[in-house]
């Protein structure tokens, strides 16, 4: 290569290490599935929460709105994911056939009647969502990454459309 391509990120190579980093760490980091699980929960999931991930990376560095862009993007997303993708939010027994069951307690004495949700997994489903879906996939990435290429875009106007139709269509 020559000229002005050398040294350049080649986008693709973070894009999909946040599609694969996202869904593992979502559903895989904190022993949600076996390790031969890993394949399959990535290649389904990395739509939902790998194109989530990105297009939020996108928007915030796009609009230049940096890591406070990136938490209440990420926190809209937990909010759709929770309440309306898995439904998790308003399913005060969503955790009863896991290990989480113990935590039913903890949601009654937070259940706010009129929402018809429970702060406390409010906080929880939201807040591992903005944290563990989002969040943390986009600082690992970007870290491995040369200071100047952390706050760039990485797709062009083609790219975020796909990743806007493949995180829509997942969803």
């Amino acid at each position: 290569m020559a000229g002005p391509e050398r040294g350049r990120l080649r986008p693709w190579k973070p894009v999909v290490a946040l599609l694969v980093l996202a869904p593992w760490a979502a559903e895989c980091s904190w022993g949600g599935f076996a390790v031969t699980d890993f394949p399959v929960v990535i290649l389904f999931l990395a739509p939902l929460y790998g194109g989530a991930a990105v297009l939020v990376r996108e928007v915030a560095r796009r609009t230049g709105g940096g890591w406070p862009a990136m938490v209440l993007l990420a926190g809209a997303f937990g909010i759709v994911q929770a309440a309306l993708v898995d439904q998790s939010l308003f399913n005060p027994g969503f955790l009863d056939d896991t290990e989480f069951a113990d935590q039913a307690q903890a949601a009654a004495a937070t259940l706010v009647p009129v929402f018809g949700f429970s702060a406390d997994q409010a906080v929880t489903f939201i807040g591992n969502h903005v944290l563990l879906s989002i969040c943390a996939p986009i600082m690992l990435v970007e870290s491995a990454l040369r200071p100047a290429e952390r706050r760039r875009p990485w797709l062009r106007r083609r790219g975020l459309s796909a990743s806007v139709c493949c995180t829509c269509s997942a969803v």
